[in-house]
């Protein structure tokens, strides 16, 4: 038996990444999951804030596209009107809509950011 032969049944589970304590993989797991509850609070504040005040953001809306928006381009077919309250209403909503959606994806993007999904732990300062 060669010594190169003894010496690898030690060294075959070494890896060269840091290695991290079980205190520090604990505390590590419970901040991360802190900040996903805090994450799913804040995530649940928003709808809840969206349900109450989403009327609101959407005659908002409507009122600024009122004032902004002229007349739509007239292609349309023969016969069919023209209903621009019920058209600017619509382009208001999936306004407000489509905000609250990045607002919901902002939200996502911190929560991974404050518990460092995607970074490495062996680079950088």
């Amino acid at each position: 038996m060669s010594a190169d032969a003894a010496i690898r049944p030690k060294f075959s589970q070494v890896s060269a990444a840091p290695a991290m304590s079980a205190r520090a993989e604990r505390a590590e797991i419970a901040a991360n999951e802190s900040v996903r509850d805090k994450q799913e609070r804040v995530t649940e504040r928003a709808h809840a804030h969206f349900e109450t005040q989403g009327r609101q953001w959407v005659a908002s809306r409507y009122r600024q596209l009122l004032l902004t928006e002229g007349p739509a381009p007239a292609l349309r077919p023969d016969g069919a009107s023209e209903d621009r309250s019920a058209r600017l209403m619509r382009a208001a909503e999936h306004l407000v809509h489509s905000k609250q959606h990045r607002r919901l994806e902002l939200i996502r993007m911190a929560g991974e950011r404050m518990m460092g999904v995607g970074k490495t732990k062996d680079i950088g300062r």
